[in-house]
């Protein structure tokens, strides 16, 4: 399957005529379908491995994917949101068809690189490479050694959506562990009606969510008087929040690969861990503390917390 064939079929239908020819090239017997507990899970995500010809297909509820009101969710046809291409081990055989970009799995990353430079300012790099090409998300993970791709995953992007956020980042840090009815609360959210919506909160919680606005007010409440503890900003996708869209510290961009975080904020973290998919690192400064959630898969920042010194 060449990679034009792969970016003509993503976002068509499970069960399409274009997919049903795949799944009779591959020996796919079985259909992608969402049951019951996965919606009811919030799981919209569905998968199709072949392990004989080293690959696996994604599919996604379209309501979902499409950002469609949330009752809508589930209800929908699933459509091709991703293939992955794997590199041979010890429970899969490898892809043997053409792959994107004329890679080859004994590629090294410089090789890889070198065949993608023309996209080169689009790549976002940490612990695998990542390119936004026009027609999708190009990702390529390699082994401990960076001296063989391990595999190759062509995404379609999600729909996102951005909030019309006109808060002040300065102004939101500077209320940081105030009392929520203080003045320099009620300003920094000039238009909210923070302790309206506190009083409206059921027993034991100590959020308030205003995902459509990218972000969530978190509560310090175990003092006398309630006050601010931390404000998080959202990504726009991330938990289906529409994305924060003021400014960040250290003018981040949800954008940025944790490669460029760490060379934006140069300090080393005070705590820091990496897995397969995701990482953070938290840092603790002298008027607040800072907390950036990434992907390690997609290399990009997802979300990040602003706590008062007391908060953490």
């Amino acid at each position: 399957m060449q990679f034009e064939q792969v970016i003509q079929l993503l976002g068509k239908e499970a069960l399409s005529p274009e997919l049903e020819s795949v799944y009779d090239k591959f020996g796919i017997r079985r259909r992608p379908y969402l049951d019951s507990d996965d919606i009811e899970d919030y799981q919209f995500y569905t998968w199709l491995p072949c392990r004989n010809h080293g690959i696996e297909l994604t599919f996604c509820d379209k309501p979902y994917f499409d950002n469609e009101d949330e009752h809508l969710w589930g209800q929908g046809p699933l459509i091709l949101t991703g293939v992955v291409f794997y590199s041979e081990s010890d429970d899969i055989l490898a892809y043997q068809d053409t792959l994107p970009f004329s890679l080859q799995w004994n590629d090294t990353q410089r090789d890889v690189r070198q065949k993608l430079s023309n996209y080169e300012e689009s790549r976002r790099s940490y612990l695998r490479d990542v390119w936004s090409l026009p027609q999708c998300e190009l990702v390529v993970s390699y082994d401990e050694s960076y001296e063989k791709i391990v595999d190759i995953v062509c995404e379609l992007r999600k729909s996102s959506e951005l909030s019309s956020t006109t808060l002040e980042l300065n102004a939101i840090i500077d209320a940081l562990g105030s009392t929520v009815d203080h003045s320099d609360v009620l300003s920094a959210f000039d238009g909210f009606d923070i302790p309206g919506d506190i009083k409206a909160l059921d027993e034991g919680e100590h959020s308030i969510d205003y995902l459509n606005y990218g972000f969530e007010f978190f509560l310090q409440d175990e003092l006398k008087t309630p006050t601010f503890g931390a404000i998080k900003l959202y990504r726009a996708g991330d938990l289906d929040a529409k994305g924060w869209s003021g400014q960040l510290p250290f003018n981040l961009q949800f954008d940025d690969s944790p490669e460029i975080l760490f060379q934006k904020i140069s300090l080393p973290p005070d705590s820091h861990q990496d897995d397969v998919t995701t990482g953070f690192a938290l840092w603790h400064f002298e008027t607040y503390d800072l907390h950036v959630l990434y992907s390690t898969y997609l290399n990009q920042i997802q979300r990040i917390n602003i706590m008062s010194k007391s908060y953490w």
